[in-house]
């Protein structure tokens, strides 16, 4: 199994809320994948929204990253209309990590909404707890 991680999972990873999830589905054999628009998305929010610096935001954010596939925009662009197709109009740039997931045939980990009901399979880390064998968090 293939999970490509949205930019508020990592968000959670690099506050210490979700990476024990993260290690624990490597650990089972599941693939973890982000598409570079969920990092620059993340890192975004790293710096603006939670306060970080620029080179802390960076650091902890690669550091994260290291066990994940970066995967190329040139991998999944050709689902870039379907994925715009199926999320609601206001989901943004949410579309490269839902075509990215459609391209690779894979499911998606996230706390967003805007992900429900477009046709992959799409987990929540509560969804998630049981698969990965972990506590709440």
């Amino acid at each position: 199994m293939k999970l490509f991680v949205d930019a508020n999972m990592l968000v959670r990873c690099v506050a210490g809320l979700a990476w024990q999830h993260a290690d624990a589905l490597r650990e089972r054999g599941v693939a973890l994948a982000v598409t570079e628009r969920q990092v620059k998305e993340a890192l975004s929010v790293l710096i603006h929204r939670i306060g970080m610096s620029v080179e802390h935001a960076e650091a902890e954010l690669f550091q994260i990253l290291l066990p994940f596939e970066l995967v190329p925009a040139d991998e999944y662009r050709h689902q870039e209309r379907a994925a715009r197709a199926r999320l609601v109009p206001n989901a943004g740039d949410d579309w490269h990590c839902l075509a990215g997931a459609l391209a690779l045939d894979s499911h998606i980990w996230t706390s967003d909404r805007d992900f429900f009901g477009v046709g992959v399979p799409v987990w929540s880390t509560a969804n998630l707890r049981h698969l990965a064998g972990v506590g709440h968090g």
